[in-house]
């Protein structure tokens, strides 16, 4: 991963590493990535014996206090970079299940629409049927009551020739016994 640094860091780096020109700093000799150059950069160097001897106590006593400073802030910097990096990470991660989730969504809104789509297709054929129902129970009523009025003309007849059958019997009974007594005189003379 390439860092952007700014311009006057990249000017030292060039002139750390005597590489002279502004020449990209991932050409150096060593090889080493601008990150890698600003960390190199960024750790505290180590106090060179025969310098400090030089110096007055109370001096080497600031510069040790100094340089114990540096190297807290140095750690607390380290520190501070790895939490940068873990919530970089976490990030990555949350973008990721963020895009898993957006898409889950978008597939959910799909089913839900074409369910919609089905229940409404579904009412509309509920409705047809309905009205189909009616139609064929309106149908029914009508013929059932034509059949009630059919069937009550039956039975009027049906009494009719009920009690119009026994007249006839005995008309059509009369009417045979004198057919049968004028035969009987035929035969006799």
């Amino acid at each position: 991963m390439r860092h952007c640094l700014p311009p006057q860091v990249i000017l030292l780096l060039c002139m750390v590493l005597h590489l002279g020109d502004h020449r990209p700093v991932f050409n150096n000799p060593k090889g080493l990535t601008m990150h890698e150059l600003y960390l190199l950069l960024a750790k505290v160097p180590e106090l060179e014996k025969h310098l400090l001897d030089q110096l007055s106590t109370e001096e080497q006593n600031a510069l040790n206090k100094k340089f114990e400073e540096a190297k807290d802030d140095e750690e607390k910097v380290a520190e501070l970079e790895k939490d940068i990096l873990e919530a970089k990470q976490k990030v990555q991660f949350y973008h990721a299940k963020m895009q898993e989730l957006v898409l889950y969504k978008s597939r959910c809104d799909n089913r839900l629409n074409e369910i919609s789509e089905k229940v409404v297709g579904d009412k509309r054929e509920a409705e047809l049927l309905s009205k189909k129902y009616e139609e064929k129970c309106m149908q029914v009523g009508d013929v059932a009551s034509k059949l009630t009025i059919e069937e009550a003309t039956f039975r009027d007849i049906q009494v009719t020739v009920m009690v119009g059958s026994p007249l006839l019997y005995i008309k059509c009974i009369g009417n045979c016994m004198v057919l049968i007594l004028f035969r009987r005189q035929m035969i006799l003379f």
